[in-house]
């Protein structure tokens, strides 16, 4: 599996003079409390964490993600909204695609509002599944890892998945 330093390719970091409202806490419009923006960036961590660690747990994957969700998978397939995510994710658990699993590396978190972040991830595929499937062209993953971007938001309750798109890094 080729290396990839994340590092290298990762944007800027981030830092009060490019994200002004690093560490303040605000009040927002309905006169709550907007949480502190290391919280922010803590909390959209712990998002990504979470849909790794729920990849194969239907419903508390689900929950991570939006109502509209739309997510482009590794193969280029797209699923537009959260029921459609559920049918496509339980068919795939019910396949050999079950025994494919991930791991997320985060490279680059930027907050396009308070309330949106786009997260830059190094997404490495794990293919457990039996050899023939493997060197299969018709079912062969494109890659051994990929570049995957988020779209963050901010609901009411926590932040969610509102977008995902995963681009193979080939060769």
């Amino acid at each position: 599996m080729k290396k990839i330093d994340v590092r290298a390719r990762a944007g800027p970091h981030i830092t009060a003079e490019r994200y002004p409202f690093i560490g303040v806490i605000r009040s927002d419009k309905r006169g709550g409390t907007v949480m502190n923006a290391t919280d922010d960036v803590t909390a959209v961590r712990r998002l990504v964490a979470e849909a790794e660690r729920h990849q194969n747990d239907l419903e508390p994957y689900l929950a991570l993600h939006t109502a509209d969700t739309s997510i482009v998978n590794f193969g280029g397939r797209r699923v537009a909204g959260r029921d459609a995510l559920r049918h496509a994710r339980k068919a795939a658990l019910g396949s050999p695609m079950a025994d494919v699993r991930t791991k997320t590396e985060v490279a680059d978190i930027r907050f396009v509002r308070p309330d949106v972040a786009i997260v830059a991830c190094v997404k490495r595929v794990f293919d457990e599944r039996e050899e023939r499937l493997k060197d299969d062209p018709a079912t062969a993953l494109p890659a051994e890892s990929g570049w995957l971007t988020y779209v963050a938001v901010k609901e009411a309750d926590a932040w969610r998945i509102a977008s995902a798109q995963t681009t193979p890094i080939r060769g």
